[in-house]
């Protein structure tokens, strides 16, 4: 690209004689001479902290994984609550026995988030806005179920689907309280369900979006839940989770005969059969839930029905088959009710009301366990799959799970086994764009694009949660970065480097590659340790990699692709989250350019760093405080202009621009900031954004 130079102004000669070779740029301004000695108070950051206060009900132990959203990424329905889809999270995370408190980095312009999960024992939605000083108190996201259900004890007919028997004392309706629990809970049977179980069930079937099937049509587990017992025993049934959003009722036939039989069954046959409700209300006390007396872990004790006398028993004869019944209902919604009110939900798939044998299927089966020690459990989906309730289904069949206890235990063959997990992997995503002014520590154009460096990179999280000796802490295993050269509007060769500030001894391998060259290097043993951190040399020229880019008059060009990927593989269970979190991440990490030129100018003595952000041992102290920069080692200030430019008349106005700026969580710029312009003309959001102290306009750099 041919490059037109425009004539030197005046303000050259005011330069120091070590920069007087290099200075081809125009000025903005060539009347503001002098800057105030007072430091200025601005940051230019376009980041904050964020400090999270989230928590819920759930087991030592429990990890649920969540992704975390700056706008509602849901619907949310009187049907229940579906992730959208191609919503794109702006950060993530892993709760530890119900609870995440750290701070995480967001742009400055995110006013509010969402934490949505697709664990089943962790609430689907969350919402929190962020306060003033920083902190995210997250609250449930729930749909209109408040009221108490109100059920009656009339017969089940070909008219609505109410039960036929309860299971308490009276066989009716008076033996459930108010909030739906029954007063025949086996007190001596309700158990806590271990968090390693709870994790296995998250991993093998997390929750799903709308219109997508979470269990595939060849999974394993996707099957009839009726169960037959081959011994005469005794069953007991306890509520696992309630994750759907209808408050269901929960129940079973009973059938004197093989499981063969169920699916031709003949309508009087079905009708003859007595529909024995278990759980009337089956929705869990949770977050979302917070006025239910039903628990996770509470079983109930179930009974035969025994047609020639009429009476409840507590033991199962052998060769009797058990068919699970779901009711959905809603608590509020009439339309819903009217809707639905007259379907039952089967494991027997063949009586389910879909038009294909494929959409019939709503259960899954499975042992939590081991073949040693099974934990049977079985799962309902609570919503038709065919999507003709409000367009909505998603067949991840865990809104309703429950565990089976029997009495002898090998009364029944085991389902499939889940496979254990042994770790829950999560990735956290930055990017952005990073702008810089080669003429430090001189002010210059402010066009903030004499190197203009994109980014996006993945930190992957491992969690423990399997095996004989689970560790529940969230540790960062790899980071991957990007950095796409894509402007340079200098006339100085620039470096771009990073100082990565955590100790090299925590990382197992580190790899870059040039995507343009097809070089690959190891770099795990030739960093340049720098403190307690060290040092990463990316681009050792941009002039060389994508050629200048500055003309006159200014234009503003496509972005150029010269990428590097940077590769750092941590030691295993050397650096926590929250750690890497609270001290490693900056923008990313510590990112600079080093200016230098071939007349020997600059010698490669100078770094221009984000301001506030700390040199590398490389830097000469000398540059510190000099010309237009304010920055006091001594304090810890670095790379700060003074608070007021004065111009020749002595006219005072605030000063308004650094020295690199970084753009934060944005994917693409509307445009490149134009070559030999201030800033604030290419973006015109800028001035008022930094006038009123980054309080206003906060993504000005969007516009």
């Amino acid at each position: 690209m041919v490059k037109r130079f425009v004539k030197l102004v005046a303000i050259c000669v005011m330069i120091s004689p070590i920069l007087l070779s290099s200075c081809q740029k125009d000025l903005y301004d060539p009347t503001v001479t002098v800057v105030s000695q007072e430091p200025s108070d601005l940051d230019f950051s376009t980041t904050q902290n964020v400090q999270f206060s989230l928590s819920y009900d759930a087991p030592t132990g429990l990890v649920a994984d969540f992704d975390l959203y700056a706008e509602n990424p849901c619907v949310v329905s009187s049907y229940g609550i579906f992730l959208k889809e191609g919503v794109e999270p702006i950060g993530s995370g892993v709760a530890v026995s119900g609870k995440f408190t750290n701070t995480k980095q967001f742009p400055a312009y995110v006013t509010e988030l969402y934490a949505y999960s697709s664990s089943p024992f962790a609430p689907r939605l969350m919402h929190a806005t962020i306060s003033s000083n920083g902190v995210a108190t997250f609250a449930v996201v729930t749909n209109s179920e408040t009221a108490a259900l109100q059920k009656s004890g009339t017969t089940r007919s070909t008219s609505n689907a109410t039960f036929d028997l309860f299971l308490g004392k009276n066989f009716t309706t008076s033996d459930i309280d108010a909030n739906g629990k029954p007063n025949y809970i086996d007190a001596s049977k309700v158990i806590n369900v271990s968090a390693a179980t709870l994790n296995k069930i998250t991993a093998a079937f997390p929750s799903g979006s709308n219109g997508k099937l979470t269990v595939p049509a060849n999974s394993p587990y996707l099957k009839d839940a009726t169960i037959h017992l081959e011994k005469k025993a005794k069953v007991w049934v306890t509520i696992l989770v309630s994750d759907g959003d209808f408050t269901n009722e929960f129940g079973y036939f009973c059938y004197d005969g093989p499981q063969s039989d169920i699916p031709n069954l003949t309508a009087q046959q079905k009708a003859d059969l007595k529909l024995i409700s278990a759980f009337p209300q089956a929705k869990v006390k949770d977050s979302k839930n917070p006025t239910r007396t039903l628990l996770p872990g509470d079983y109930v004790q179930l009974k035969y029905y025994n047609k020639a006398t009429g009476a409840l028993e507590e033991e199962f004869p052998a060769n009797t088959t058990i068919v699970w019944v779901l009711h959905p209902m809603h608590l509020t919604n009439s339309s819903i009710n009217n809707l639905i009110k007259n379907t039952l939900i089967y494991s027997c798939t063949p009586w389910n009301p879909e038009a294909t044998e494929e959409l019939r299927k709503h259960n899954i089966y499975f042992n939590a366990g081991t073949a040693n020690d099974p934990y049977i459990c079985f799962g309902f989906e609570d919503m038709k799959n065919d999507g003709t309730w409000g367009g909505y289904f998603d067949r991840d069949c865990n809104d309703m799970m429950f565990n089976v206890q029997l009495d002898p235990i090998n009364a029944l063959d085991p389902p499939p086994t889940i496979e254990d997990p042994t770790d829950v992997v999560k990735y956290q995503h930055y990017k952005g764009y990073l702008g810089y002014e080669d003429y430090w520590p001189i002010f210059f154009d402010y066009d903030l694009n004499d190197l203009m460096v994109k980014y996006n990179s993945s930190v992957a999280t491992r969690t423990q949660v399997g095996g004989s000796n689970p560790d529940t802490n969230v540790y960062v295993t790899k980071i991957e970065d990007e950095f796409n050269i894509i402007f340079d509007g200098a006339t100085f060769h620039n470096k771009f480097s990073v100082i990565v500030p955590f100790n090299k001894s925590l990382v197992q391998k580190m790899t870059l590659i040039n995507t343009v060259e097809n070089t690959t290097e190891d770099i795990t043993n030739s960093v340049e340790v720098d403190g307690n951190g060290f040092i990463i040399d990316i681009c050792p020229d941009a002039i060389e990699a994508i050629g200048p880019t500055l003309v006159y008059p200014p234009i503003v060009p496509e972005e150029q692709t010269y990428i590097y990927k940077l590769s750092i593989e941590l030691k295993d269970k050397v650096m926590k989250m929250s750690d890497f979190e609270n001290n490693a991440w900056m923008a990313p990490y510590n990112p600079f350019i080093t200016p230098y030129s071939p007349q020997k100018a600059r010698t490669g003595d100078i770094e221009v760093h984000l301001p506030g952000y700390a040199p590398s041992k490389r830097a000469a102290a000398k540059w510190f405080g000099t010309n237009d920069d304010r920055s006091n080692p001594s304090r810890g200030q670095y790379y700060i202009g003074g608070d007021i430019h004065y111009d020749k008349d002595g006219n005072a106005t605030k000063n308004i621009f650094p020295f690199a700026i970084h753009l934060s969580g944005v994917e693409k710029l509307p445009r490149i900031p134009a070559e030999q312009k201030r800033i604030d003309l290419s973006f015109p959001r800028y001035r008022s954004w930094a006038e009123s102290g980054m309080t206003q306009d906060k993504d000005w750099y969007l516009y």
